[in-house]
């Protein structure tokens, strides 16, 4: 392909929104994925490569980076760029260096980081760089607005640290390709709907319906305990111009930090009864005892306390998804589930076939809810 005047713009195209994801120091990037693939639609796969200059690994400060180049075929002949890229490499708990995997992805990682800075050289993702998208970060009140507005899964790895907004003169391309995203505009949107949105009576709140309002009030009723304030609440909301899906989103979220509140004072009193019931355990524990030696009632629910060694794990669940752990007990089979915040922590852990963990259950309608994972020691 023989570069020209329009090939900058053909390369800084917009990217589809699911291509766009913001990382944990809050920053707008695109999959290295979506980078190669506009190279290969642009260039071809022969018109286009990337070579290793030099490979750093520094096992001191347990960094990888690679110095890259980027090679464009422009009729006969190849326009270079070169760019480094950079990775941490992930020490598990309790380890003093990483695991040959961890050095092996911290690679990957950087090689990826030159293709897209190599990549934005020439163009891709140009607008990235340059700072014309905004990120809606995780900790602002608009953040929980604007996932319920447009019914997004903040457990995904696209919107778990914040939302993208493009730039308003993207819309114009999205439409062309039948796209859907979310823009800068959907903010301003949001923030005059703040206190302007007239009144309305609980029946009539925008898009109700008797089934949909049913269920908000079940949930509520799970979640809090009970419906006292609930008209209060649904109103409040209704107000700020809310409607059924988002005020079911914002409860959910309300009621995930509510239980992980929770179960972080159950944990500091199950620590208290540990160490006052440590020598009475210790005594009693022959070989009958029971895998669940840690078990406590609490609220109703059976909450255990054990050491155990990760089988596999899965991911199951449509629209919301959870992970299935499979734990072998003493020689006892275990199913532990982690929903809502307890994914990020195990996805956190990166957990591994094979390791022991010390894991805190409740027992919830027949399952084992996973309350705390950690190392074992």
């Amino acid at each position: 392909m023989n570069i020209t005047e329009n090939t900058f713009d053909i390369l800084n195209a917009p990217f589809h929104y699911d291509d766009y994801s913001v990382n944990h120091d809050g920053y707008v990037f695109v999959s290295p994925q979506a980078t190669s693939d506009r190279l290969n639609q642009i260039f071809t796969p022969q018109g286009w490569k990337l070579e290793v200059i030099e490979q750093i690994v520094d096992m001191q400060y347990f960094t990888v980076s690679i110095l890259g180049k980027i090679a464009i075929r422009s009729g006969d002949e190849w326009i270079e760029k070169s760019q480094f890229g950079d990775a941490t490499m992930v020490i598990q708990r309790g380890k003093a260096e990483p695991i040959p995997q961890a050095i092996l992805n911290a690679k990957k990682i950087a090689l990826s980081d030159c293709l897209k800075k190599c990549a934005s050289l020439i163009g891709i993702a140009s607008d990235i760089y340059r700072g014309k998208l905004m990120v809606l970060g995780n900790k602002t009140s608009e953040y929980l607005q604007m996932a319920g507005k447009f019914r997004l899964d903040t457990n995904k790895k696209q919107f778990k640290n914040g939302i993208v907004l493009l730039p308003d003169h993207y819309k114009s391309y999205y439409e062309k390709n039948n796209w859907n995203g979310i823009f800068a505009s959907d903010l301003q949107s949001l923030s005059s709907a703040k206190g302007n949105f007239p009144k309305v009576n609980l029946v009539e709140t925008k898009n109700s319906t008797e089934e949909e309002l049913e269920r908000l009030k079940n949930k509520y009723k799970e979640g809090i305990g009970s419906l006292d304030g609930f008209d209060t609440w649904m109103k409040h909301l209704a107000n700020k111009g809310m409607d059924l899906s988002q005020m079911d989103f914002v409860l959910q979220e309300a009621i995930n930090k509510r239980s992980k509140t929770h179960e972080e004072e159950l944990n500091k009193g199950r620590e208290t009864d540990e160490n006052n019931n440590l020598e009475r355990t210790s005594s009693n524990n022959d070989s009958s005892q029971s895998v669940h030696s840690g078990e406590q009632k609490i609220n109703g629910h059976i909450s255990s306390h054990m050491n155990g060694i990760l089988k596999d794990c899965f991911i199951e669940g449509e629209g919301q998804p959870y992970f299935k752990l499979l734990f072998d007990f003493k020689g006892i089979a275990t199913e532990v589930y982690a929903v809502g915040p307890l994914m990020e922590e195990v996805e956190k852990l990166e957990i591994r076939q094979g390791d022991k963990y010390h894991v805190s259950t409740r027992e919830a309608k027949g399952r084992n809810l996973l309350r705390e994972i950690r190392m074992a020691g």
